[in-house]
């Protein structure tokens, strides 16, 4: 037997002793590492997942960050892991709030891979961490992010689960969105300035929508535009579809008397009539036994400044009978009134129009009724008739100076009168309600009935105001329409657009002005007489004493 040193082995025998501690040492503090912080794919609390794209910032023109993406946490189980399944099952139950139903078929289910809930809450996350069950996974994702909630919810839009876009900019611009950060054209304190405004005035006049725009007309940028009511896109589980659509671009209305300002542009373009043209607006006009009357009888003649300050039906049906049906076509089709708007959304309509367009079509037409368009496709228009006769199509993007797509639609002659006559329909005319001392507002007033069944509604209004200022130079465009108010003692029981929607826009351009401190403008319109039909033409044309050197 050979000899054997016994110290050798003693000292082997402490080295296995020593192995085998450190490597029970290993396992515990491994063992407690996955339990506490989840770590290693395999047995993890968290899995991560290296593939997934980042989605870039939407932004206003300020760099205000309107949308982004943050770090979020999804739940998924594979229940061939799951050990213990009745205390999978209370976990679940307890920790997300999901049903005892629910959660058991999540559990009890044969598939290798479910998900359980995407984008937890921090709290969610806590309680389920501690719970501490083999087989439920945490993936550490990402998730869209909405800052302003639903302030900018009909621009912006929303992504699904998955994060792409489904709605506003984030569906038409998904694959931008993953290359760069998109800056819109909106600004933030405009967007709420008008988003104030606009839900006060559903509220106090218990109205059904509420919807507006506010719009550089140089440049054609949208600066704000609301849709009442609306949705927060960061809460997708109580979303009601219905307050997805988006009025400003999608609801088509017939408008009412804000639509006279096409039918005198295009009287005085086309050379039909001048300024001083009178019509005798005393009586209704019959034809084949419709009756077009005015809202009041002014019971004389008006020149064409006055229908539009006194908003004549009668007076502008008279200018579309002499210009004709075609004429009248070829200048609403030239103003681009029958096309869908150019906003880059997917949740827009084309105008609407009479299949059969007759001479009564063409009246009724001229005042507001027989052609449904948006707001959107309205305002686009209307600011070539003050912005120096240029057609701009909108944008919701942020555009430079020196790339700004114009095109001639009217003479810049007749886009300066129709300012001046625009400014007289607020200081002197129907949208009085509308002015703000100092800064010289132009606008429209317009009320229309809506339609059930064929026939229109007394008491079902939509209730309209457009307006710019400073009115020989505008900077700004506002439009606000209120949809089916009440009658109650708020609107004194007046749901006209000058009674209702004037002051609200009143509201909105005061707040803008003291905002970015616009500097007050000379008026003179308290030179004119509405009583001397001269002073009005002499006003509108800048002859004698308004005349400018």
């Amino acid at each position: 037997m050979p000899n054997i040193d016994k110290s050798f082995l003693k000292k082997r025998l402490h080295y296995v002793v020593y192995a085998i501690f450190l490597a029970f040492f290993i396992i515990i503090v491994k063992l407690v590492y996955l339990s506490i912080l989840g770590y290693k794919k395999d047995f993890s609390y968290y899995s991560q997942d290296n593939t997934q794209i980042h989605r870039y910032d939407i932004v206003d023109r300020h760099s205000n960050v309107l949308a982004i993406e943050v770090p979020s946490t999804s739940i998924y189980i594979r229940p061939k892991d799951i050990k213990d399944k009745p205390q999978a099952i209370n976990a679940l139950v307890s920790s997300l709030d999901l049903s005892r139903e629910v959660a058991e078929k999540l559990v009890n289910s044969s598939a290798s891979f479910l998900w359980v809930k995407r984008n937890i809450t921090e709290e969610e996350d806590a309680k389920l961490k501690y719970q501490g069950v083999l087989g439920i996974y945490f993936q550490k994702e990402t998730k869209r992010f909405y800052p302003y909630g639903s302030l900018f919810s009909h621009i912006v839009g929303m992504t699904d689960i998955d994060g792409k876009g489904v709605s506003g900019i984030e569906n038409s611009f998904n694959d931008t969105l993953y290359e760069r950060n998109l800056e819109l054209s909106v600004d933030l304190k405009i967007q709420r300035i008008l988003y104030d405004a606009i839900a006060e005035a559903v509220e106090k006049n218990q109205a059904k929508h509420g919807y507006g725009m506010v719009v550089d007309p140089n440049t054609g940028e949208v600066l704000a535009m609301v849709s009442l009511p609306d949705f927060n896109p960061n809460d997708r589980i109580d979303i009601n579809i219905n307050n997805m659509f988006n009025y400003p671009t999608q609801g088509l209305v017939e408008f009412g008397s804000i639509a006279k300002v096409f039918s005198v542009a295009m009287a005085l373009e086309n050379g039909t009539y001048h300024i001083d043209d009178l019509f005798d607006v005393s009586k209704p006009i019959v034809n084949n036994s419709y009756v077009i009357t005015d809202f009041s009888y002014m019971n004389r003649s008006l020149n064409i400044p006055e229908v539009l300050m006194y908003s004549s039906n009668i007076g502008t049906s008279i200018m579309m009978k002499e210009l004709g049906v075609n004429t009248q076509i070829y200048y609403l089709n030239k103003f681009n009134l029958f096309k869908e708007t150019s906003l880059e959304l997917s949740e827009k309509t084309p105008s609407l129009t009479s299949a059969k367009w007759n001479e009564l079509n063409s009246m009724t037409v001229s005042y507001g009724y027989g052609l449904a368009v948006s707001q959107a496709t309205y305002i686009n228009s209307f600011i070539a008739m003050i912005n120096g006769g240029n057609y701009i199509p909108l944008t919701l993007l942020r555009r430079s100076e020196n790339n700004i797509p114009k095109k001639r639609v009217l003479s810049e002659e007749v886009s300066k009168k129709m300012q001046r006559m625009l400014r007289l329909v607020v200081a002197k005319g129907s949208g009085r309600r509308g002015d703000v001392a100092g800064f010289s507002v132009g606008g429209k007033t317009g009320s229309a009935e809506k339609q059930l069944r064929g026939k229109y509604q007394k008491n079902s209004v939509i209730a309209s105001f457009v307006a710019f200022f400073p009115s020989d130079n505008p900077k700004y465009v506002v439009i606000v329409s209120i949809d089916e108010p009440k009658r109650v003692a708020y609107n004194n029981y007046n749901t006209t657009g000058g009674a209702l929607s004037a002051p609200i826009v009143k509201s909105i351009i005061s707040q803008i002005a003291t905002t970015f401190a616009m500097e007050k403008t000379q008026d003179n319109t308290a030179k004119v007489n509405v009583n001397d039909k001269q002073t009005i033409i002499d006003y509108v044309l800048k002859q004698g004493e308004f005349h400018e050197d």
